[in-house]
């Protein structure tokens, strides 16, 4: 049995990482992206000390309650982070979890999380998406389309055909992730995909977060257009 829980994604699924932005200025990001009304900001730290990343998304979410944020809080790969916030916030502000292929499966999860927690899981070829849509998720990420360096040793890069026929196989909303900008979601968007995942075109490298609320609402501007054609 398979869940479908409703999750509002929007055209810009948006990753705050540590590889850009440091742990303690994460909860100033997010409300930079809360300002530009981004729906879904994901939490992804891959070196940090489980205290450090409980610390950084707790801080996260205090501020996101304190502005009254109705979007999604999404931790990356660690479904127990997620119980402890979920036990924390009840109902202020909605948390979800992202797995990856080697991370605890979807069953597992919502057997310690509940059937109404959002849960997205990573897909890198056709068949892994096929294989998805038997699992309790309520959305895919499909990538990385293009070449990405937010990761030390990422997936093969998918390509733009590829993701038109998973988004072609699939009941549930598919993230496009790796390598994306405005220019580039517009094509995501164009192959077939719901939302695009965005992490250096959001928060680029040496950066800050100056300008990022203005940043995220030119990227949304876009493809939100393009989502409408």
């Amino acid at each position: 049995m398979t869940n479908r829980n409703s999750v509002s994604l929007g055209s810009v699924y948006a990753i705050v990482s540590d590889s850009h932005v440091p742990m303690s200025a994460w909860a100033d990001a997010a409300a930079a992206l809360a300002d530009a009304s981004v729906t879904v900001i994901q939490l992804r730290a891959k070196s940090a000390a489980d205290n450090e990343r409980l610390a950084a998304a707790r801080a996260v979410c205090a501020r996101l309650k304190a502005c009254d944020y109705r979007g999604l809080v999404v931790v990356n790969d660690r479904v127990d982070l997620t119980a402890v916030l979920m036990a924390e916030l009840a109902d202020a502000v909605r948390v979800g979890v992202h797995l990856g292929q080697d991370d605890l499966s979807p069953r597992d999860a919502r057997t310690l999380l509940g059937s109404e927690v959002v849960v997205g899981l990573s897909t890198h070829s056709v068949e892994q998406v096929v294989a998805a849509q038997q699992e309790p998720v309520d959305y895919l990420g499909f990538g990385p389309v293009f070449d990405t360096t937010t990761k030390n040793a990422p997936d093969p890069t998918v390509g733009l055909a590829r993701l038109q026929e998973a988004a072609g196989q699939s009941s549930l909303p598919v993230v496009a992730i790796g390598g994306l900008d405005a220019t580039r979601g517009r094509l995501a968007l164009q192959a077939g995909a719901t939302s695009v995942a965005m992490v250096s075109a959001l928060t680029p490298a040496g950066a800050g977060l100056a300008g990022l609320t203005e940043r995220a609402r030119a990227i949304a501007t876009t493809l939100d257009l393009e989502s409408r054609q």
